[in-house]
């Protein structure tokens, strides 16, 4: 196995294990708040995906191509969303069971404010609490929430890679400092 992929898993299992502790952090602290913190979880990933960016950047002399850069960072990515979407899992299913129902009944109300704020028609209510339950209900979930975040963790890898990618050109040194 390639050195940069063995930097791209260790940094994804130090940034997965990171978005992991933040997520019973906050279920620590508030329960009832943990999906409202969804994107705050990726903050100990972002980092590692630059870290690991840096480090085969470094090991590889200071440039890195963009092809490879994205995939490095992305294998942090995949390797911490993994972890990430277990974690929640395991959060729902076993530690908390009742979360799940809790945070249906929120979103339920939520539906129903946000639908007197805009106007909305009780169709368009009913429309989007069908779903909503659905949603929660279904075993699709999980899918659909490792999906999300394999989407943003794709984006933040693209954006991390081209920011990390070859460095500029170095500056030949003037050998003849006077100018003559």
């Amino acid at each position: 196995m390639g050195e940069h992929i063995k930097t791209a898993l260790r940094w994804g299992l130090i940034g997965g294990m990171g978005m992991a502790i933040l997520r019973f952090l906050v279920y620590f602290i508030s329960p009832d708040s943990v999906g409202g913190w969804e994107n705050f979880y990726y903050l100990p990933l972002l980092f590692c995906m630059v870290w690991a960016a840096v480090t085969v950047k470094r090991d590889e002399g200071g440039s890195l191509r963009f092809g490879r850069g994205y995939a490095v960072v992305f294998t942090v990515a995949l390797v911490g969303v993994v972890i990430n979407t277990a974690m929640a899992f395991l959060l729902v299913k076993v530690i908390d069971k009742e979360m799940a129902e809790r945070a249906l009944r929120l979103a339920l109300e939520k539906i129903d404010e946000n639908g007197e704020k805009y106007g909305s028609t009780p169709e368009q209510l009913n429309q989007s609490k069908l779903w909503t339950i659905w949603f929660f209900k279904s075993p699709y979930a999980p899918l659909a929430i490792f999906a999300y975040q394999l989407v943003v963790g794709s984006i933040i890898s693209l954006l991390v890679a081209a920011f990390t990618r070859k460095s500029a050109a170095p500056q030949p040194e003037n050998e003849n400092p006077e100018g003559s």
